[in-house]
């Protein structure tokens, strides 16, 4: 398969847990971004949705520049 004719990228799709509400991943929702985890807020009925990150994982992206208090 040549460059020019890749496949399309395909889309995550999030569906809140309270009301069935079903967007992209970066439709409609409102995120809160936090520094271990993100939030994703139905806004239909305002159910959040947490994604929580590995905090190691983060860490080391950041080249241990990255730090948490507890």
């Amino acid at each position: 398969m040549s460059p020019s004719k890749s496949l399309p990228a395909r889309k995550a799709t999030l569906y809140c847990t309270g009301c069935n509400h079903a967007n992209l991943i970066n439709g409609d929702w409102t995120i809160q971004i936090r520094s271990d985890s993100l939030r994703y807020e139905c806004p239909e009925c305002g159910t959040l949705i947490d994604s929580t990150r590995d905090r190691g994982d983060l860490t080391q992206q950041s080249d241990g520049s990255l730090s948490f208090r507890n």
